[in-house]
């Protein structure tokens, strides 16, 4: 019995770790009824089922995107050069690279959207990714977003 109830307390735990819901919409459509993106927020720097919803639209400028369903951890930016030096990037395979303020309160994203540090006025986060050029060169885009959560 004390092990049913220690399994069932475990996952609970976990599924409230993850509980918070991340919408991000592109700062060109905050009007939008579906965010360009969506994940759940975990602790220390952790998403987890990152879902892209304009994946048409995405494929029709020569990008592609997968959807994520596991955890990805994201990396403090550190290096002096990156404009989003103190932020965080979480590296979404075979997708891009997304970087977020490293706190991912509502509180926090709005205040940030007001004009933070290393973010335009009107964005809290930018989702980068890479294409082929119609020559075959590789080339990379960045799509700003306007982020918000239930944390």
């Amino acid at each position: 019995m004390k092990n049913a109830l220690f399994v069932s307390l475990t996952l609970v735990a976990s599924q409230l770790s993850f509980g918070k819901e991340l919408n991000c919409y592109l700062t060109k459509m905050k009007n939008a009824n579906v965010p360009f993106l969506t994940a759940q927020i975990g602790t220390k720097n952790k998403l987890k089922n990152v879902r892209f919803n304009y994946k048409k639209m995405l494929s029709n400028h020569g990008i592609t995107v997968e959807d994520f369903p596991g955890v990805v951890t994201g990396e403090l930016i550190t290096s002096n050069h990156s404009p989003y030096k103190g932020n965080v990037r979480y590296g979404i395979k075979n997708s891009g690279g997304l970087i977020l303020p490293a706190d991912l309160s509502n509180d926090n994203l709005e205040e940030i959207e007001e004009g933070g540090v290393g973010w335009y006025k009107g964005e809290n986060g930018v989702f980068i990714t890479s294409f082929a050029d119609v020559d075959g060169a590789g080339n990379h885009v960045s799509y700003r977003l306007s982020c918000q959560s239930d944390l």
